[in-house]
């Protein structure tokens, strides 16, 4: 095991990471077109890594206990952790963390002494705090592996490189979700709102933006997988037609709508971008990505004075996001949104600054 002289630890250190929402594209950027992305950070992860007199272990929402016993459910999660140790130990421990080999270790789900190597045997224990709600399209899963990564790096006082950032929590986001964009990697990560085209290089976009995002959270799960495999089927039925019909001209109209809306923000154009997300939700309805129960919202959110609204993220549940020309309307938005059902609401301005809360219902 190599060893270096870096800075000495905290007895507890903290990572954290924001929340994302997808501002354009939904769906269609599969097929091509381009998306826009934000952190979020109305909802985050705080992972708080602390010594310990045992095994490494774990404590969330949906397990507490040895962190070489999550369940598969969890297995993005393990990997994350363990790849952090791995990379941590390559880059060169503090020598105040080499400890002697022989320690207590899990083996066949039994403590028990044996030679085990640091990255599979340092005892710590893990504390994950989210407000992200669960599978609500917010990147929840993303935010879980940076806040973690960030905490082992901060707590064992090794500098995190933006590539191995990346790197480890695009290997977590791979095992939980297959194929990953990258884009929850970015914006959970990240301060900026990122431009996305599949498969092409991500930018971070400037925003100058007089206005105010009000984000609604329907209380329902969203349905990202089942969304995306019936906008294919429809897409395959208009195919086999032989002719351009309503889906296909919809992905289409996403994407034109997505670049005109990354002019809107650029160039502080609120009521041409609140235009824009309301003919975008038009073409979700097309793609039939909303429910009555989402739709209900957005009709809400502009009879209350909103610039434009739609729904973000997978669809068929999950959220939806209003513009407001400012924090008084915004308030007014989100209250008429709780009382037509909403779950929980956030108030976002835009800014070219990292987006910090400024009221969580």
């Amino acid at each position: 095991m190599k060893s270096s002289q870096a800075k000495t630890k905290c007895p507890s250190s903290v990572g954290q990471a924001s929340g994302k929402l997808i501002l354009m594209g939904e769906h269609s950027v599969v097929y091509g077109q381009p998306a826009i992305a934000l952190p979020f950070a109305g909802v985050g992860v705080t992972a708080t890594v602390s010594p310990s007199n045992h095994p490494l272990s774990v404590a969330c929402d949906f397990y507490r206990g040895v962190a070489y016993a999550m369940p598969e459910v969890l297995r993005s999660l393990k990997h994350a952790i363990h790849l952090s140790l791995q990379t941590i130990e390559e880059l060169g421990l503090n020598t105040s963390f080499v400890h002697q080999r022989t320690r207590q270790v899990f083996i066949n789900n039994e403590l028990t002494l044996a030679d085990a190597s640091f990255s599979k045997s340092p005892h710590l224990h893990i504390e994950i705090d989210s407000t992200i709600p669960a599978e609500r399209g917010m990147g929840s899963s993303a935010a879980v592996a940076v806040a973690v990564t960030r905490g082992l790096f901060n707590y064992f006082g090794q500098e995190l490189s933006e590539q191995n950032l990346w790197r480890i929590v695009q290997e977590a986001e791979t095992i939980a979700h297959g194929n990953p964009s990258g884009i929850d990697t970015a914006t959970t990560s990240g301060t900026r709102p990122i431009y996305y085209i599949k498969d092409q290089v991500m930018d971070t976009m400037e925003m100058n933006m007089d206005a105010v995002l009000v984000v609604a959270d329907s209380g329902k799960t969203g349905h990202t997988l089942e969304a995306v495999q019936a906008v294919k089927t429809l897409l395959d039925q208009e195919k086999l037609k032989g002719k351009s019909l309503l889906i296909e001209e919809s992905i289409h109209d996403l994407g034109r709508l997505t670049n005109q809306a990354k002019e809107a923000l650029e160039n502080n154009l609120p009521n041409r971008l609140g235009d824009l997300m309301n003919q975008a939700h038009e073409r979700l309805q097309n793609l039939t990505i909303s429910n009555n129960q989402l739709d209900s919202l957005v009709a809400r959110a502009r009879q209350a004075g909103a610039l434009g609204a739609k729904l973000t993220g997978g669809g068929r549940g999950g959220c939806m996001i209003a513009l407001a020309a400012n924090m008084d309307q915004a308030t007014t938005i989100a209250q008429e949104l709780s009382l037509a059902g909403a779950r929980q609401t956030w108030h976002h301005p835009f800014t070219l600054h990292p987006l910090k809360e400024v009221d969580h219902d």
